[in-house]
């Protein structure tokens, strides 16, 4: 089920550094896993109707020798690298980080089809661990703010990303939700085209997430 907080009559708001999150509650249908249910009182974040307190950090390595210009275009999230996020992972556990956000995604190689978790489900398996100290991960896809206000061509792509990568991936139980933009800023935000063709991408990832069964926010 698809959730905000807090739950208001607007979807985003008009910051200058626009960052949209949408939490998820993982399926309960999952045989492997108790789905986490993540609510909001006021500016109190719940898990599992226990107060909640992210201890959260931005993720984003790149391999020795590699560039993330070249494929997988920095979403090095992929079993290939796990040598690179194994430790890393091991060490963000141990120093008691508990939700990650991830700095890379590129659904057009990874997103498989839906419920599989496509090429990051060993990742995102590795995160939860089983339940043991989870580590719950924001996923990501790159957008500018530039292509959203166009349109055209370049929206429907990341409309198109970003359902792949949520039907992918919203079952899965180390998902804690999908971050929509990042880093746009500038005159872009004030061109209202902006905002309209950035709603619409927003509803397409919580649409998405209602294909799959999840509930709306």
């Amino acid at each position: 089920m698809i959730a905000s907080f807090p739950k208001t009559e607007k979807h985003f708001a008009k910051f200058s550094n626009i960052i949209v999150l949408i939490l998820l509650f993982a399926a309960a249908t999952i045989p492997h896993a108790t789905g986490a249910v993540v609510t909001a009182d006021g500016f109190q974040l719940k898990l599992n109707g226990q107060p909640f307190v992210i201890k959260g950090m931005n993720y984003s390595p790149v391999p020795i020798g590699a560039a993330p210009r070249y494929v997988p275009y920095g979403d090095y999230f992929i079993p290939y690298y796990a040598n690179v996020w194994k430790p890393d992972v091991d060490n963000m556990r141990a120093a008691g980080i508990n939700v990650i956000k991830l700095y890379a995604g590129n659904p057009d190689l990874n997103a498989g089809v839906p419920g599989t978790a496509g090429n990051w489900k060993a990742f995102l398996d590795y995160c939860y661990n089983g339940g043991n100290k989870p580590i719950y991960v924001v996923m990501f896809s790159y957008t500018q703010g530039e292509v959203i206000a166009q349109g055209g061509g370049g929206l429907n792509n990341y409309i198109r990303q970003y359902d792949e990568l949520v039907k992918s991936t919203v079952k899965h139980p180390a998902v804690f939700g999908y971050l929509v933009g990042n880093e746009i800023f500038g005159g872009v935000t004030q061109n209202p085209q902006f905002w309209a063709n950035f709603g619409s991408l927003i509803d397409a990832a919580r649409g998405a997430g209602l294909s799959q069964g999840q509930n709306p926010f």
